[in-house]
């Protein structure tokens, strides 16, 4: 199975076991664990304030893919920020960032935005390998589906759970999150 196919495949696993719990219940608070023990870090869902976004796709690519070439971490953004700049400076990798209106989006792509209430940010940022880059305030989702409703897609640390939201291209071709339209996707990762 390719690997979009077999992303896809567990992430919507990890949801349906898990999507109902909060980060605190102890049976998915010992989950959370795991998807940080890939980085090495003793933490749970116990550990309030983490945002684990960033270990629950790293956990979902390695489930896919466990040779996969990358950047396995708990923040969200050092999966973007790697990936744009890979793109930007047409190096190798397995993974490259894109601006949203570049590509077509397709399940098994991976969607990077800003927390919701966060500032918005920018793929130039990303891209430019800048130092202050702002590492908190991003955050990572699945894609699951494309459908004539929307981009479908699942994350952790979506009000303390795994979560579903769904994005669509605004009248500013901005891809924005139809629940919070100030969330808005400034990197698209794809394995290629």
């Amino acid at each position: 199975m390719p690997f979009a196919d077999d992303l896809v495949w567990v992430t919507v696993a990890e949801f349906e076991k898990y999507g109902r719990m909060t980060e605190d219940e102890d049976v998915f608070s010992d989950r959370i664990g795991q998807y940080w023990a890939i980085r090495g870090k003793p933490y749970t869902g116990k550990d309030s304030g983490l945002d684990w976004s960033g270990a629950f796709i790293s956990m979902m690519v390695r489930l896919a893919d466990p040779d996969a070439d990358f950047q396995f971490s708990g923040s969200s953004s050092f999966h973007a920020e790697p990936s744009a700049q890979t793109t930007q400076n047409e190096e190798g990798g397995w993974f490259r960032g894109y601006r949203p209106a570049e590509i077509t989006i397709e399940p098994g792509d991976l969607l990077f935005m800003n927390e919701e209430g966060q500032p918005q940010l920018l793929y130039e940022d990303a891209a430019a390998e800048r130092h202050d880059f702002p590492y908190r305030e991003s955050h990572g989702d699945i894609v699951v589906a494309v459908d004539p409703t929307g981009i479908h897609t699942i994350g952790g640390n979506v009000k303390d759970r795994i979560g579903q939201k769904r994005f669509i291209f605004d009248e500013n071709k901005d891809l924005v999150n139809v629940a919070d339209q100030n969330q808005k996707v400034f990197v698209v990762v794809r394995r290629i």
